[in-house]
């Protein structure tokens, strides 16, 4: 699994789409898509979003990290900034470091993104 993390605009999409040749339908968008249809993308984009949607699913970061199905998970960064006056967004923070962290250990591959340029923090360069 290829796991892609960068800034919002920093070109991972169309790293993503150019490098592997894919088209959107094989890209799920974690805005859109349904917890229960992670099995039927290869890509799964924004996954923070869909964190953040579902945030009180249990074992959520489990369910993300066993599908086997996506070679691909795009992720915008966790900003560290001041903590969130709200509870949920604070659950759902912790949630996002969690599931990065499960997300990267399983990676075969880690690239962080930054203006159009991969950085390979994990395996081969692909």
């Amino acid at each position: 699994m290829i796991f892609i993390i960068g800034g919002r605009g920093s070109g991972k999409l169309e790293f993503v789409k150019l490098k592997f040749d894919l088209k959107d339908k094989n890209i799920g968008d974690g805005m859109e898509i349904d917890i229960d249809d992670l099995n039927e993308y290869d890509v799964i984009y924004d996954i923070d979003q869909l964190i953040r949607r579902f945030s009180d699913k249990e074992d959520l970061d489990d369910l993300i990290t066993d599908n086997e199905n996506a070679s691909i998970i795009v992720a915008n960064e966790i900003e560290d900034g001041i903590a969130p006056a709200d509870e949920k967004e604070e659950r759902g923070r912790k949630l996002l470091r969690t599931t990065y962290d499960k997300l990267e250990e399983k990676a075969d591959t880690v690239i962080y993104m930054m203006a159009g340029v991969p950085k390979y923090l994990k395996g081969e360069k692909i």
